[in-house]
């Protein structure tokens, strides 16, 4: 989830955790690192044995995943795109959401409640970690915005082992049946990946350059331009293709 200000939320962050950003800070060598929103560490006690491990994973996990992220999105094409080098996440209690991201400051709030329960969901923390990477103007719709951020989680992979990333490896969309495309999240990044898949290789590329420059509103017309065919149009065809759109109906 993306909030350009986060209205309503007071935290007092205390950087208790946060390694010093490196001098040689990049895009590829990204600074990372996890707080609490209340001053002091995390929970005790086995009941948040899990977020404990989860929050011991988080900063290598943001150092290896978050240059894939961008090398998602990158284009020769788009040099006004400036993705930040350095991500914080920030625990903290009844988030009201899995997470939010705050575009102007590139902090990640994290829920710790739903984190203890399910601490491998790494595919909200590559969601997240690409709104940082976004960084776009506020006013984009849902389809550019939540849809650029599940498409690049689906091709990282959902929950994954440890290992090697599996670039391409498919965390397919789930798309509800009370849904579409212009809803954003899962069913906008099911109709990315189909156009990728079957019209043009670089068309997710041109829908985020479309949120770098404020014309997000204009993305049925570039989608128009790249296949000749509206967003409408596309969306009804790619609810007959099974490996996206249809898929989790």
């Amino acid at each position: 989830m993306f909030a350009g200000a986060l209205v309503g939320m007071v935290l007092v962050i205390a950087l208790v955790t946060i390694p010093a950003m490196p001098a040689s800070a990049s895009v590829d060598n990204p600074s990372c690192g996890w707080t609490t929103a209340w001053h002091g560490p995390l929970p005790g006690g086995d009941a948040y044995y899990d977020l404990r491990w989860f929050a011991s994973q988080l900063n290598d996990r943001c150092r290896q995943y978050y240059p894939l992220v961008v090398a998602r999105l990158a284009s020769v094409n788009l040099p006004e795109w400036h993705p930040r080098d350095s991500i914080t996440f920030v625990f903290t209690w009844n988030l009201g959401a899995v997470a939010r991201t705050s575009s102007t400051t590139g902090i990640v709030y994290l829920d710790v409640a739903y984190f203890n329960a399910q601490p491998h969901d790494w595919g909200a923390i590559f969601h997240e970690m690409t709104h940082v990477a976004q960084n776009y103007p506020g006013g984009q719709p849902a389809f550019v915005v939540e849809g650029i951020a599940d498409y690049v989680r689906f091709f990282l992979g959902g929950s994954l082992p440890a290992g090697n990333p599996p670039f391409e490896s498919y965390d397919r969309a789930r798309c509800p049946a009370n849904e579409d495309y212009t809803s954003g999240y899962g069913c906008a990044a099911a109709l990315l990946a189909y156009v990728q898949d079957v019209y043009h290789k670089d068309a997710p590329r041109a829908v985020h350059a479309l949120g770098v420059r404020n014309q997000g509103w204009t993305y049925s017309s570039e989608l128009h331009r790249l296949t000749g065919k509206y967003a409408s149009t596309l969306w009804a065809e790619c609810l007959h293709y099974e490996r996206w759109c249809n898929n989790g109906r």
